[in-house]
């Protein structure tokens, strides 16, 4: 990803995860080179269809936690998902644990069969973490 992408990605963001005024202060650090945070995007007809956004978990031997990932909604089952994920799997250096966390709304069903067909195994569910009758669903997946 790059400066040029953010606003593609808070349209997207806004539209699947979060409040799309969140990405510039969240991408800003991986813009500027500091920290490990690190991005990447996927694109379908030359515009930004997808991106995905990871960092190493402080404290641990290379964890890796991929914090968002989504995909405009008409360009999707087009493998985009996928392809990002197998990019955070390969692209986060040193990476031997990835983490994905995401909620138990029906709005994420999808998302969660994604996880299970690249592999990766439920490993936590935490009633109302995100908010009363939200609930934080974990996978895993172990790299190396």
């Amino acid at each position: 990803a790059g400066a040029g992408d953010q606003a593609a990605i808070a349209e997207i963001a806004g539209a699947t995860l979060f409040h799309g005024e969140m990405v510039p202060e969240m991408i800003a650090p991986y813009l500027s080179g500091k920290g490990g945070d690190l991005w990447w995007v996927a694109e379908a007809d030359g515009k930004v269809a997808a991106f995905a956004y990871a960092q190493p978990e402080i404290a641990t031997d290379n964890t890796w936690n991929l914090r968002a990932i989504a995909v405009r909604e008409n360009a999707r089952r087009q493998g985009l998902a996928r392809g990002l994920i197998e990019t955070v799997e390969t692209g986060a250096p040193g990476a031997r644990l990835l983490i994905i966390d995401t909620s138990q709304v029906d709005e994420q069903a999808a998302a969660r069969q994604t996880y299970l067909a690249c592999g990766y195994t439920q490993v936590a569910h935490i009633a109302d973490f995100w908010a009363d009758g939200d609930d934080k669903v974990s996978f895993a997946k172990r790299l190396a």
